[in-house]
């Protein structure tokens, strides 16, 4: 076993999930059902590219800075000092990837007049913002009971 505080091990995990992400890009993530002024049905294969290119540059503003404090936080919370701290580091990178992953829901499923489902690869880029959440939720738990083993008195 490593000397390592679980919350503090194997901080690419989450680096790794959201990495799956870009090279993703060029491939069908949703199937878009459009009726509206149609005969029938008309399907649309929309790619990563089509769905991420729908963002402006003031969505970008957003989208980076979260998605760094997604990737980042994994790697910084075992250098802060305090336990009680490293919670909240730990608590910011899980607010970060739940609204990451929000964010990434409402891109891809969100059309006013047509019917929109997750497509091929779409599902790999749901499992890696559900498994980034994951590993947030875990890292917050874990540094949670190592902050409340040191405050609590010796046995002895």
């Amino acid at each position: 076993m490593s000397a390592a505080p679980r919350s503090a091990r194997h901080p690419w995990v989450r680096t790794g999930l959201m990495g799956l992400v870009p090279l993703l890009l060029p491939f069908v993530w949703v199937l878009d059902l459009d009726s509206c002024g149609h005969q029938a049905p008309v399907a649309t294969e929309l790619t990563g590219t089509m769905v991420v290119g729908k963002f402006e540059l003031e969505g970008w503003a957003v989208v980076v800075p979260v998605l760094l404090v997604v990737l980042l936080t994994p790697y910084l919370a075992p250098r802060v000092a305090r336990l009680g701290l490293r919670v909240l580091v730990h608590v910011l990178g899980l607010l970060a990837a739940l609204f990451a992953a929000y964010g990434a829901f409402f891109a891809m499923l969100f059309a006013i007049f047509s019917e929109r489902t997750f497509y091929g690869v779409g599902w790999i880029v749901v499992g890696s913002f559900v498994g980034s959440i994951v590993d947030a939720v875990l890292r917050v738990i874990w540094s949670t009971q190592e902050w409340l083993r040191s405050r609590a008195p010796a046995a002895g």
